[in-house]
Parts: C-alpha cells; sequence; structure tokens
C-alpha cells in the first residue's frame, strides 16, 4: 500500500482510490509484488476489500499514513513523511513498468471522478461488479 500510494505522493487518496488502485495492481502486478496482497469480492462500486482499511488503520497507528475523517464513514488517506519515505523504498525495488503503470493509474484515478472511475473498472472486469456477478451466477 505504501508504495503505490508514494507513486503520487502529494495525492489525498479517497476510498475509492484505495480500493480500485490495490484491486488494479493485484490484477495486474501480482507476478511483480508476490503476489495478490487483498481477497477482493464484487461489491455495489465494484471490486472490494475491507480488509484494507485494517491496513490503512495499522499504518496509520505506524505514523507511516494518515487518516483524516470527514464524516462517521467517509475517511481520505495520505502518506506521513515516513511513510513517503518507507513506499519509496519499495517502489525503488519494483520493476520500472510496474512503477510508471501504478503511477498512470494514480494520475488517471486523480483526474476522474468517482462514477467515472467505478465505471472504467467494473467495465474491465464486470464479475466485480456486484449486479453482473448476481447475473453471472444466475445465468
Amino acid at each position: 500500500m505504501l508504495a503505490a500510494l508514494a507513486s503520487v505522493p502529494d495525492m489525498e487518496y479517497q476510498p475509492v482510490h484505495l480500493q480500485k488502485l490495490l484491486f488494479l495492481i493485484d490484477e495486474n502486478c501480482a507476478d511483480a509484488i508476490g503476489g495478490k496482497k487483498f481477497d477482493f469480492h464484487p461489491g455495489d462500486f465494484g471490486p472490494v476489500d475491507m480488509a484494507i482499511y485494517d491496513v490503512a488503520k495499522e499504518l496509520a497507528d505506524l505514523g507511516l499514513l494518515k487518516i483524516k475523517r470527514l464524516k462517521p464513514r467517509f475517511s481520505n488517506y495520505s502518506l506521513t513523511p515516513q511513510g513517503l519515505e518507507c513506499g519509496k523504498l519499495v517502489l525503488g525495488k519494483l520493476p520500472t513498468d510496474i512503477v510508471e503503470y501504478i503511477t498512470d493509474v494514480v494520475k488517471w484515478m486523480r483526474r476522474s471522478y468517482f462514477d467515472q472511475i467505478v465505471q472504467a473498472v467494473c467495465r474491465e472486469y464486470p464479475e466485480m461488479n456486484r449486479d453482473d456477478a448476481r447475473r453471472m451466477k444466475a445465468g
């Protein structure tokens, strides 16, 4: 998670960014990062793994991530200086094409709205949209 967030260090990440970014990394970079890190399942807004928030909390407890509560069930996430340093160390060990992929995804997310992110991911991975997954099972 730290490496992914360090790819564009000045960004404040919303839950949709964390969920979809880490999903795309798991799907497209697993071989380069030692396998998938999360267990995503279909959700109302595409792939979701609630364990991401547990990891974020652990990183915050270690002083590596800031969690800014905006509403009772909504937070934004950003790296602390220590988290950025750790994330850059991990990024430096990844193949260049993987770092470029992660950076490109984050930059795309930065300029996209919630709906655009969810729709793009669900279009590419329809089995991760709860409604599409139900239809696939029924069909």
